[in-house]
């Protein structure tokens, strides 16, 4: 299941939830921490549930049902604080009350269909705590929500499948808000409070780093994630589901001279390393190996209200093609800026930056862009277990690239999985499962994935293409990846 985590004053708090409406999910919260010791890791704690030991079903998301006394009410968290809530992962009420760090009773049984596999069917085992560590305040918070969100529906989908080799799985979730002084002391917090043993799928493009020293100290690993810094490939810790971020950014200068024209221009932000690796690629001859010429360079700030200036040195450049290494709200407004000037190029960009809402801009019609992680968009084949779990416990969801990111990364729990011992599970048990797998594919959703112990993961530089045409994404070439 997926929680929250908790403070004290259950009942008065209850009551202020529901009198206010700010009701996220049904919420199986097992754990009570003191709001001073969440306060020290997160500064303030803004989002809370009502403590609980019940572990109920998931409704629709963004829908928050109280539950009775066994259950829980999980609160938004304050778009200024550290901590926000998810929804249980349960797929349906799990008999046996269960509390934090403790063994669960019998857990749900598999949904209609779902596939058989050596792993059982009922997930009886000790408890699996894991925590997941997203960027969901601040200036980029809203775009990568979705990741928090499929949080709880990866782990809906596999409690009703028998759990991680029978372990039912807890995630608890929190908000760094891209500090990476932050991104530690609620890491710490999880591993020294709420004792998770291994992170998953972290949406972390500004903060990944703050916590590497220390997850190395203790062993602890980090497994997927948006993978748009090149930390991901620098740590024995760090386990990508996916391709190196400079895959992706040589992609873009593929798709720019492909299919906007050989004068390109890149426009990056200064607020996430991702931005700068793009820059230096991108002087170091990505365009030029792709066929074109880079005519324009300019860094802007995810802040920025106007891109005015820039799209009249695009138009007086002659650019074709615009790399944009910025979040979807920066280049839904260069878009609408350079249309106001009457500036007509094709736009391309890459990971996370790409979200639904982008369907809705109208100046944005042909965009294409290169995703390290499988396109989000696909909902058969391989991608057939992931869009059912959407449909059945996140409807509601805004998928993006980080939907798949978490998807992925859930994946790949479940790969080093496979041989856990029935008893309590550590992370030294992950630790063996991941260096046991050689070119994992995560079912086809992933390029060969090779992890080997003390040493920082195999690069790969491989990139999916995704493209926008009249408010549809696809995936054109599904998953046919090209490496670089």
């Amino acid at each position: 299941m997926s929680e929250c985590l908790g403070t004290r004053g259950v009942r008065r708090f209850a009551v202020l939830a529901a009198a206010v409406s700010l009701v996220l999910a049904v919420s199986g919260c097992g754990s009570q921490v003191d709001r001073a010791e969440i306060a020290r890791a997160a500064g303030d704690l803004g989002a809370a549930t009502v403590d609980g030991q019940g572990m109920g079903a998931v409704p629709p998301a963004g829908v928050g049902v109280p539950q009775a006394e066994t259950g829980g009410v999980a609160i938004p968290g304050n778009a200024s604080t550290g901590v926000a809530a998810t929804a249980p992962g349960a797929a349906a009420p799990v008999t046996g009350t269960g509390s934090a760090g403790a063994a669960v009773g019998k857990g749900p049984q598999p949904a209609a269909g779902a596939r058989p596999g050596s792993a059982p069917q009922i997930a009886d085992r000790p408890e699996i705590k894991l925590g997941h560590i997203g960027t969901y305040s601040g200036v980029l918070g809203a775009i990568f929500k979705g990741g928090r969100e499929m949080t709880q529906v990866w782990a809906s989908w596999v409690n009703a499948r028998g759990g991680l080799n029978g372990h039912p799985v807890r995630v608890i979730t929190a908000d760094d808000g891209g500090d990476p002084s932050r991104n530690l002391s609620l890491v710490r917090s999880l591993v020294e409070q709420q004792k998770v043993i291994a992170f998953f799928g972290a949406i972390t493009p500004l903060s990944l780093n703050g916590s590497k020293a220390y997850l190395e100290q203790k062993q602890i690993p980090l497994v997927g994630g948006d993978l748009t810094d090149v930390g991901w490939y620098e740590s024995p810790m760090f386990f990508p589901q996916g391709a190196l971020i400079d895959g992706p950014l040589r992609g873009t200068a593929q798709l720019a001279v492909k299919h906007g024209g050989a004068k390109v221009a890149l426009i990056y932000c200064g607020e996430a390393a991702a931005c700068y690796r793009a820059r230096d690629i991108y002087n170091a001859g990505a365009v030029t190996k792709a066929g074109g010429e880079l005519v324009y360079t300019a860094q802007v700030s995810l802040a920025q209200p106007d891109f005015t200036a820039e799209c009249l040195q695009l138009r007086f450049r002659g650019v074709q093609a615009v790399v944009a290494t910025v979040d979807g709200n920066s280049l839904a407004r260069i878009a609408r800026d350079c249309k106001q000037q009457n500036v007509k190029v094709t736009f391309v960009s890459f990971a996370l930056a790409l979200v639904d809402s982008l369907r809705d801009s109208p100046d944005l019609d042909g965009l294409v862009a290169a995703a390290g992680a499988f396109p989000w968009t696909l909902n058969d084949g391989p991608a057939a277990d992931y869009a059912a779990a959407l449909s059945q416990y996140g409807p509601r969801i805004s998928t993006s690239g980080s939907t798949s990111s978490v998807w992925g990364s859930g994946l790949l729990l479940q790969a080093a999985s496979r041989a856990l011992p029935a008893g309590a599970v550590t992370s030294a048990d992950l630790l063996n499962g991941l260096w046991a797998l050689k070119k994992e594919t995560l079912g086809g959703l992933a390029p060969p994935l090779t992890f080997r112990k003390g040493q920082p993961p195999v690069e790969m530089f491989c990139w999916y293409r995704i493209a926008l045409n009249k408010g549809v994404f696809s995936a054109p070439d599904g998953l046919k990846y090209t490496c670089t």
